[in-house]
């Protein structure tokens, strides 16, 4: 039996007519268009639970949302009492990742699927978001070890994302700022999900990794996941501070 898409939804601005979404097949694709049905649950969950809270950790610097043209843009930072190396390691292993979105059961499915994530790899994530299965294919298309990576979609249920992960020495030890550029599918009706509901969604989806990675790394944790000698080195460096480099990303800006 053959793919049939539903002709009330309307066609993903980066799939063909013939094409299942995220490239699914006639076992895993349904009648309604997963992206739209997880715009639908996700906005009835948070209008009728809410969100947990996972501000104790992290500090929003901005948030913006806007029906316009703009893309909206989430800022947040987390203090870190650990080496910045460690936390940059931390925040770029797959392995980690996986254990800090056990909410949502993400798993590397293609592309890197262990280990620490380097400049130009790929990993396609498979999360269950509302009881529906997404997938998430992103590149490494910045990399400056231990102050900047960046992970850009190149293919997913967003019309485009692009995350920056920046680190920078602090008195506690690392400060870590996200920069997480988003934009829905679907024209007007996605500017408007993401005003209503979809930006406060994944808010609250980065400070719980933030808090989960902080957790990891000012603990043993961390080096469950990190394992080569020469990451564990760097991992172990003691926190002690130039007071004239602090909040230097040394790393140029986008």
């Amino acid at each position: 039996m053959g793919w049939q898409r539903c002709p009330m939804i309307p066609d993903h601005p980066h799939r063909s007519p013939e094409e299942p979404a995220n490239g699914g097949t006639a076992e895993d694709v349904c009648a309604i268009d997963a992206t739209s049905l997880f715009l639908l649950c996700t906005a009835l969950h948070c209008f009728t639970h809410g969100m947990p809270d996972y501000h104790g950790c992290t500090r929003f610097h901005s948030i913006s949302c806007s029906p316009t043209t703009e893309m909206p843009l989430i800022e947040l930072e987390t203090q870190i009492a650990a080496p910045i190396e460690r936390v940059f390691d931390l925040a770029r292993s797959i392995d980690a990742h996986m254990a800090s979105t056990t909410g949502s059961r993400e798993r590397p499915v293609a592309g890197r699927t262990s280990g620490l994530i380097e400049l130009g790899e790929t990993v396609t994530w498979e999360a269950t978001h509302f009881c529906i299965r997404q997938k998430l294919s992103v590149q490494i298309t910045a990399f400056v070890r231990p102050h900047l990576f960046a992970d850009e979609m190149i293919r997913g249920t967003f019309a485009s994302m692009k995350h920056f992960h920046r680190f920078a020495e602090s008195r506690v030890g690392t400060v870590m700022k996200d920069e997480f550029h988003f934009r829905a599918p679907y024209g007007m009706l996605g500017r408007i999900a993401e005003c209503m509901f979809l930006t406060g969604y994944m808010k609250r989806f980065l400070a719980k990794r933030a808090a989960e990675l902080k957790s990891m790394a000012e603990s043993d944790e961390w080096r469950r996941y990190i394992t080569s000698a020469g990451e564990q080195c760097d991992a172990e460096q003691p926190l002690i501070r130039d007071a004239s480099r602090e909040g230097s990303y040394d790393a140029p800006s986008r």
